[in-house]
């Protein structure tokens, strides 16, 4: 899965910053932002924006631990269809070989 674009996080943050009225990070705590939240796969990352923008309740940024807290629901998620799929896979591949 891919991880979220430096593009879609750096609108993300500075529409966020917008929204609850809080300065954009510096140069380096912008970066480190980006850097902490471009490890996030996309999907989770939108899911975990989502989620704040109706929950978040502090005059401030919120923080990359509070985007990793917020998309853990939408992680779980992704990683339980995996994990279905890969067990479907393995038993897809035993039934061809019993088959040969």
């Amino acid at each position: 899965m891919r991880p979220a674009t430096k593009a879609t996080i750096i609108k993300t943050v500075e529409a966020m910053a917008s929204l609850f009225q809080a300065p954009v990070p510096d140069d380096l705590g912008f970066d480190l932002y980006i850097l902490a939240l471009a490890q996030m796969p996309g999907p989770v990352f939108k899911a975990a924006r989502n989620k704040l923008i109706t929950t978040h309740k502090w005059p401030r940024l919120p923080l990359p631990a509070d985007f990793v807290a917020a998309g853990q629901e939408e992680q779980e998620r992704i990683d339980a269809v995996r994990s279905v799929l890969q067990t479907a896979r393995r038993q897809a591949e035993r039934a061809i070989l019993t088959l040969r």
